[in-house]
């Protein structure tokens, strides 16, 4: 395992009556503005966290925070986001309080697993990976139901001069200030650990997949862009070059292009050590 997670907050189990509810949660991405609650009263909240919070208020009576894995930008969309929240009032067994949650939110949310946890699992702070995958389909290919699902391109790029990138990609504490669009500026590290960043044709789509143990704003949506950007405008060997000088933080150079954000998913996370040493032991093969 690695032992510098540097986490910053410290976990502790419910403490009894109260009960800790962990949620699989799809949503739409297009119909939302990203998981996150709004700051603004000045518009309408359609966060994913606000309707959970809300649906949880009418199942319950209380006020409960909903905390995920982490956030997800305005379009982007989720297969396997995870979240929990504390009840002292919910008395309801696992699938009952699924169902219910479900009657109280929108078509474009669904919960599709609640797990009761006793220990001190916490969604955003015991996450050991998170795995995104973003799609792409060629104009021969595209039907009215890709519409905000998936990237459209005239043409896909070679798939071989996709993967030759990414290989800059892969490891521990890898430097991605390039593929960094952060809006403050807090200092906060730039650094990921990267175990999988791969490209594959699945039927008509080109299917991109990465997992790391962390992701920093418009990361993945901008290693799409420039990987398809690049692949598209360069023969193989300048595109794998350039793309080579965005993982040289001396040289300074910024990543210029980001995917849209309705082609991205946020596939799972993953909280299990068996299947984070299986990565770690993947990448190292």
């Amino acid at each position: 395992m690695r032992e510098n997670w540097k986490r910053s907050a410290v976990l502790s189990p419910p403490i009894p009556p109260a009960r800790r509810f962990q949620l699989v949660i799809s949503y739409y991405g297009p119909a939302h503005y990203g998981w996150q609650r709004q700051d603004s009263e000045s518009v309408e909240d359609r966060s994913v966290q606000s309707f959970l919070e809300k649906a949880i208020f009418k199942i319950s009576g209380e006020r409960s925070n909903a905390y995920g894995s982490g956030r997800t930008d305005s379009g982007v969309h989720a297969l396997g986001q995870c979240a929990h929240f504390d009840s002292s009032c919910l008395r309801m067994d696992e699938e009952t309080l699924r169902r219910a949650l479900n009657a109280n939110l929108p078509e474009t949310i669904r919960i599709n697993g609640v797990t009761e946890r006793f220990d001190a699992f916490h969604a955003r702070f015991s996450t050991l990976l998170r795995e995104y995958e973003y799609v792409l389909k060629d104009d021969v290919h595209w039907t009215p139901f890709d519409n905000g699902r998936a990237w459209r391109l005239r043409n896909l790029p070679d798939i071989s001069t996709l993967n030759e990138m990414q290989k800059f990609l892969i490891g521990e504490d890898v430097d991605f200030r390039a593929f960094d669009f952060t809006k403050s500026n807090d200092g906060h590290s730039q650094k990921r650990d990267v175990l999988k960043s791969r490209f594959e044709r699945r039927g008509d789509s080109l299917v991109f997949t990465i997992t790391g143990n962390a992701f920093l704003y418009h990361m993945v949506r901008a290693i799409v862009g420039m990987s398809v950007s690049l692949a598209l405008k360069h023969d193989r060997k300048d595109a794998v070059s350039m793309f080579s000088g965005l993982m040289r933080p001396e040289l300074g150079i910024k990543a210029d292009f980001i995917a849209p954000a309705q082609g991205l998913y946020l596939k799972r996370v993953i909280y299990d050590e068996e299947e984070y040493l299986k990565f770690r032991s993947a990448m190292k093969e």
